[in-house]
């Protein structure tokens, strides 16, 4: 009897909590946000030669910013993304923007093995995304991955943003379709 009185205790106290929660069961995600300016290709902090965030390699400098899009880091820190100038030798894949001011690309930086944020970097002769925690390493050009887990595991790449510039030259991140904004989900990528 005590343990049914217990057990109802309980049923009651979460069913007030919930009711009284306005929302708890609603999504946990807000609604994302639609395109947006999240830089500028005259920006100082994009050019080789005047940017403070850089990856120095054997094609020069590679300019890079990290930022949010489609989500703040009040929803959560995985939705930090990074976009990067790359050298014009490299080849870039579809969502990349190329101007008279460098070509840039854009990926979510949560990486698809467990999830820790991944950084630009240089290795093993490449400009790559390198995971912090065990070492996958993703193509800068393409967000595949290259070492570590990620590769050796057979997982997706980072998910990409697609990008295009205005006549302003302001860098626009855009949604890949109108349910999707990232091409790939944060932590899981893209297969």
């Amino acid at each position: 009897m005590f343990l049914q009185a217990a057990v109802g205790g309980s049923a009651v106290l979460v069913a007030a909590s919930l009711a009284t929660s306005g929302g708890i069961l609603g999504p946990l995600v807000p609604p994302a946000k639609g395109p947006a300016t999240i830089a500028n290709i005259y920006d100082a902090e994009l050019d080789p030669a005047k940017a403070t965030n850089f990856v120095e390699g054997p094609l020069g400098r590679m300019p890079y910013k990290f930022f949010y899009w489609p989500y703040d880091p009040s929803v959560s820190p995985y939705y930090r993304n990074v976009l990067a100038r790359v050298p014009d030798s490299l080849p870039t894949t579809d969502g990349s923007v190329q101007t008279s001011n460098g070509k840039y690309v854009a990926y979510n930086t949560t990486c698809v093995h467990l999830q820790c944020l991944v950084n630009p970097g240089y290795a093993d002769s490449q400009y790559r995304l390198q995971c912090p925690c065990h070492g996958s390493q993703y193509e800068i050009t393409d967000a595949v991955p290259q070492r570590g887990p990620a590769f050796d595991l057979n997982l997706g790449r980072l998910p990409r943003i697609r990008l295009t510039v205005d006549n302003n030259g302001n860098i626009i991140a855009e949604p890949w379709d109108p349910s999707d904004n990232l091409e790939g989900v944060p932590g899981i990528g893209l297969h």
